[in-house]
């Protein structure tokens, strides 16, 4: 889920419980924060960064020897010269952090 619209998902979910919870995958636990992306324009960067998260959800093993905080902050640092990620988690909530 994007974090940019949280704070409306979890208001809605507080609302109407029973609707989320009829989904699959709110009923195993497989529902993450990603975080947003397109906001005024496209972030590269942090589209690249949730591409990791979904990896290490999605391919587990494959992407076992990635850190997250550590990758994204790899990323912005190539891309906007400096690591921006700990803003980005006081922001939005931390990358893939479950429901």
């Amino acid at each position: 889920m994007d974090a940019g619209g949280y704070g409306l998902i979890k208001e809605d979910f507080e609302k109407k419980p029973q609707f989320y919870q009829s989904l699959k995958a709110f009923q195993n636990g497989r529902v993450y924060v990603l975080l947003p992306y397109i906001y005024y324009v496209a972030n590269i960067g942090t589209a690249m960064a949730d591409a990791h998260g979904a990896g290490k959800v999605l391919y587990p093993e494959r992407f076992k020897d990635i850190d997250l905080p550590t990758k994204a902050d790899e990323i912005y640092t190539f891309l906007v010269g400096v690591p921006v990620y700990k803003e980005m988690a006081r922001d939005f909530g931390q990358l893939m952090a479950p429901f």
